[in-house]
């Protein structure tokens, strides 16, 4: 292993620490196995390997093989400081420091702050991240050896931490590895349904791939396109996994099951090859990416189309590429310490990056320090401003682990947001003022409101005002960047607390009223008391100023209220007969129910009550008298007859799952007073994700069901929803 390493690897001047860096491992930790049964110096050794395939240099491939010295032994930073100096001691030392979180039986919180330290780590030196990223590469390829609970818990923490960090890295091939290698733990029926199903799949697109690569590749020579290689790349398990729950299953929607990759000179030949592909097959329309002349946020190039091709007409993914961007596609940052950089001034100037790369190494003097980048700022910010770990993990998955897209200025300068922004997350990118004077934006030359979900390569103009005095309470319900929330609030902060104390309060009163159709007024004075307590509040007007600063929502202090333990007088159901005296008894006093005469409702019609003169009257809830002003509502009054007609119905579910399902549908049935007795999952098969349930109900009305039924086949994911006969 060790003469592997070092005959790979570079100049042999620089190997010297290398060599001392295996014998000063192999001596500390002499006598030390891992569970596998192996010495324990084949796992840095192990490490190192992959630091190599990385193309690292010597520092970081030797501070791999040192990594758990310090851990696992009696070494100290400073004795690696003296033998192989402070840079490699730097690096070993911010390995340890992710090495030392511990798991005490929260996985939430040891996630959290395992990826919050990962994060932190880059804007101190990348390389501590990429040895992290090979010690769990190798880690994961000796899962088997770990006990059921602990190869899920380390599966999930690699598909939700590790994997997401070395894509935000550009590493696609790292990310699918470390991907594949967990599937099998966390989802082994998935991963068991992908092997039986896809193996005969994917033999029969290598097989229409490797035709198409003759063909293309003798048509690229008579076009005189200076081809530098082309072949074939299986996409991998997990991703496909993916991608098949998003197209039903079907993989015949598949198209990069097995794409081909072309490798030219340059960029000009890149597009000559496109050129070329399209005037020979015909391109699928809306499947060509150009992701050279707008990268995506993580510093990806290629041209991408998708074409049918004349080998059985099978529809085929075509991604052109030189090799410069092909080493940064495949090990993303990390191909910057070796790759010896030949490519046109073209693509020195379009590469993503490379930008990335020269930056930092000109900030840093020629370290790989990352601190000065824009997003690694932005992740110091969520730290320092950011004290619950549930929040900060929240932002970081919202703002740097998901999809990201790249929007233009109308200069054409760049701008990278996180998937689903507005133009007020865009307007803050450019400048604080600007976004505390925008009164209106243009995306594409089209005036649109200010929550509209910006899309990859959109042109943004912000449209601003000097009379404009500063940002909207409003802003804070659609903006999606911590950047813009935090200079949002912080205006807010800034400006009179009366203003954020009257703007929380009538917002909170708005709430009530549309939730629950009751004032602030009717909440007692014991119940708002224990909410203060609870969010340590002095006074109610600090709540209220709260939630004018977006620091809390009014519906979050609702749903406090009406959640607390000692608020259930809220809740309760207030049931009347159609015939017969009835009462309601609220804060202790008996108060007489009416039937209102102006509309007469009937048993089973949908009903509301008002308190009017110390009686509660009854109406239709289509009654007008409803509208007049001053009228106080009874939440959750509902018709129960002498005989309590309670009666089942069984409900037929067909529908695609999803997260908050069978949430939204109990919702709906609440909403009319119906009750759920059982939820039965009959049918779940994984190549078919739509499912088949029964629902057993109980109401008293035949005409709440219908309604409510009416309401669940418009619930997202409903296929349909009827009464069984």
């Amino acid at each position: 292993m060790k003469n592997f390493i070092i005959k790979k690897s570079n100049p042999n001047d620089e190997l010297k620490i290398i060599r001392e860096a295996f014998e000063f491992a192999k001596k500390v930790h002499r006598g030390e196995k891992r569970k596998t049964g192996e010495d324990f110096i084949i796992h840095p050794l192990s490490v190192a390997n992959i630091l190599k395939e990385l193309r690292l240099d010597q520092k970081t491939i030797a501070a791999g093989i040192l990594h758990d010295v310090i851990e696992n032994t009696s070494v100290t930073t400073d004795d690696i400081e003296k033998k192989f100096g402070k840079e490699i001691a730097q690096l070993v030392r911010g390995v340890t420091k992710l090495d030392k979180i511990t798991f005490e039986g929260n996985l939430e919180e040891y996630s959290i702050e395992n990826l919050r330290r990962m994060f932190l780590a880059m804007s101190e030196d990348i390389r501590v991240v990429l040895i992290k990223l090979a010690d769990r590469l190798h880690n994961m390829r000796s899962l088997a050896i770990k006990s059921h609970q602990d190869q899920r818990r380390i599966a999930r923490e690699t598909i939700e931490i590790y994997a997401p960090v070395a894509e935000r890295l550009c590493m696609s091939e790292f990310k699918g590895t470390l991907e594949d290698l967990a599937f099998p733990y966390l989802y082994p029926e998935e991963y068991k349904w992908i092997k039986d199903h896809m193996t005969k799949a994917y033999k029969e697109r290598h097989r229409i791939t490797k035709k198409m690569q003759k063909v293309l590749k003798k048509e690229l020579f008579q076009k005189e396109v200076r081809l530098l290689n082309i072949h074939g790349r299986a996409k991998h398990l997990y991703s496909l996994y993916r991608k098949l729950l998003r197209y039903d299953m079907d993989v015949t929607r598949i198209y990069d099951l097995v794409a081909l990759r072309v490798v030219v000179e340059n960029i000009e030949e890149c597009y000559k090859t496109l050129g070329v592909i399209h005037s020979r097959w015909k391109p699928l329309q809306g499947r060509i990416r150009d992701y050279i002349a707008t990268p995506k946020s993580n510093g990806y190039r290629s041209l991408h189309t998708t074409i049918i091709s004349n080998i059985e007409d099978e529809i085929v993914e075509v991604q052109i590429r030189t090799p410069k961007m092909h080493a940064e596609a495949e090990y993303g940052i990390a191909a910057h310490w070796h790759y010896d950089y030949k490519g046109s001034t073209a693509e020195k100037m379009t590469s993503g990056t490379w930008r990335w790369f020269t930056a930092f190494k000109r900030m840093s003097r020629g370290k790989a320090s990352f601190e000065n980048l824009p997003w690694i700022k932005q992740i110091k910010t969520l730290e320092t401003k950011i004290e619950k770990p549930k929040d900060f993990l929240k932002n970081l998955q919202s703002e740097f682990l998901k999809d990201r897209i790249v929007v233009l200025t109308p200069k054409g300068d760049v701008r990278n947001l996180p998937a689903g922004s507005t133009p007020i997350d865009f307007a803050f990118t450019i400048h604080t003022d600007i976004g505390y004077s925008c009164i209106g934006a243009k995306i594409n030359n089209k005036l649109v409101p200010l929550n509209t979900k910006i899309q990859s390569g959109d042109i943004v103009k912000i449209i601003t005002s000097k009379i404009q005095n500063g940002p909207r309470q409003k802003w804070l319900n659609f903006a999606v960047t911590s950047n813009a929330k935090n200079k949002i609030q912080e205006w807010f902060r800034q400006t009179g607390q009366n203003e954020n104390m009257r703007y929380g309060k009538n917002t909170l009163e708005n709430v009530l009223e549309s939730r629950k159709k009751i004032s602030l007024r009717k909440i007692p004075k014991d119940r708002i008391k224990s909410i203060l307590k609870k969010l340590s509040y002095e006074t109610i007007d600090d709540m209220f100023g709260a939630i004018g600063r977006g620091e809390i929502t009014a519906h979050q202090i609702v749903d406090l209220i009406f959640r607390h333990k000692e608020g259930k007088e809220l809740e309760e159901k207030i049931e009347i007969s159609p015939t017969g005296e009835n009462f309601a008894i609220i804060a202790d006093k008996k108060i007489p129910i009416n039937i209102a005469s102006c509309c007469s409702p009937k048993e089973g019609n949908p009903i509301k009550s008002i308190l009017h003169k110390n009686i509660i009257n009854v109406h239709k809830s289509t009654c007008p008298n409803l509208e007049k002003n001053n009228l106080v509502l009874i939440p959750n009054i509902q018709w129960i007859s002498d005989q309590a007609k309670q009666k089942q119905n069984v409900i037929a579910l067909e529908s695609y799952g999803r997260t908050g399902l069978l949430r939204d549908i109990a919702s709906t049935f609440a909403d009319k007073n119906i009750g759920i007795i059982s939820f039965v999952i009959k049918h779940k098969q994984l190549h078919n994700p739509r499912l088949t349930a029964a629902i057993t109900i109980e109401t008293t009305s035949d005409e709440n069901l219908e309604e409510a039924l009416r309401k669940v086949r418009k619930i997202k994911g409903v296929v349909k929803a009827n009464k069984k006969v």
